[in-house]
């Protein structure tokens, strides 16, 4: 049997027993589509791509446990994204088993959907792309600390070191990961991250860390950050250290958000991306992102990129 129609069948069969019962279920869709214009003289595009076709279902089950699955639907595959168990003995500590993102970056306490761009940062990609920001699965705690305005989020875990390359996960090797958000007051939050990769016996270690701040006051926004480590997946030592830093702000009027983003990452090869943009809330659940992007990289002649971006959720 084709393996992505029987995952695709399992999904159905969890979904249809889940709401057969008695817990409280939401179900739930996240589209997002992009069209793309490149004006670059090497390779220029136009082109419409759907980011994102991602349905969700979230239960509520008994004594204090949540359940949450989504999945990716691209090209007629389905991929699996979050598969996750956790229980709730109270907001200071929670308990989770399965596969999610791992906590690191500024951007890790937004979501696709708050963040300011068409897509994720620069810092984000490469974090990924060398397994300190990727999915997989594993165990971890989370909770919340003190009360407002003076609060402290932790999100601590331990994970199997998922291969990007290979498509599997490194079960011999474990990554923990960490994160830590400070709020000394409600419009202020700091973001400090932790990475660590190891094999078995701790004989190769590849770190990775990160410090962000974000500041929020009468509808403007102001944020930034900065990450540096190591890359377990690199094959020569000179693309083995990679970091990265942006900044953003962005300011609401009304249903209006314009913003501005400088973004820039170096794993080898330095990249630099400076965007200009709007988003307009058309509903309470979708939006319209219009953004230039003056785009520089080692090697290529700078160009520009134009894109409009529809976003939905329900």
């Amino acid at each position: 049997m084709n393996r992505n129609f029987a995952f695709f069948i399992i999904i159905v069969i969890t979904i249809v027993s889940l709401a057969e019962s008695e817990q409280n279920i939401d179900l739930g869709v996240e589209f997002a589509t992009v069209w793309e214009c490149e004006f670059s003289e090497k390779n220029p595009s136009n082109v419409f791509i759907i980011q994102r076709l991602r349905p969700k279902l979230i239960a509520d089950l008994s004594h204090n446990f949540t359940f949450k699955l989504t999945v990716e639907l691209e090209n007629g595959f389905a991929q699996l994204k979050d598969a996750k168990l956790q229980w709730k003995y109270n907001k200071q500590f929670k308990i989770g088993v399965g596969s999610r993102r791992k906590p690191f970056g500024l951007e890790n306490i937004y979501n696709f959907w708050s963040i300011p761009g068409v897509d994720w940062s620069l810092i984000h990609d490469l974090f990924e792309k060398s397994g300190h920001h990727d999915r997989s699965i594993g165990v971890w705690v989370q909770g919340k600390l003190f009360q407002e305005p003076f609060k402290i989020k932790y999100d601590v875990g331990l994970y199997n070191r998922f291969d990007s390359y290979t498509g599997e996960h490194e079960t011999s090797d474990k990554h923990f990961s960490s994160q830590i958000v400070y709020s000394p007051q409600q419009f202020l939050n700091v973001v400090l991250s932790l990475s660590s990769v190891s094999d078995t016996f701790d004989l190769n270690r590849c770190v990775a860390y990160g410090i962000g701040a974000s500041i929020k006051i009468i509808g403007i926004e102001i944020a930034g950050e900065y990450a540096s480590g190591e890359d377990p997946f690199s094959e020569t030592t000179s693309d083995a250290d990679i970091e990265g830093y942006q900044f953003w702000a962005r300011y609401d009027i009304g249903r209006f958000q314009p913003y501005v983003q400088h973004e820039f990452s170096d794993n080898g090869k330095e990249k630099k991306h400076t965007s200009l943009g709007c988003r307009l809330e058309l509903t309470k659940y979708t939006r319209i992102k219009l953004q230039t992007t003056y785009i520089d990289k080692d090697g290529d002649d700078p160009y520009r990129e134009f894109c409009i971006k529809a976003h939905a959720k329900f």
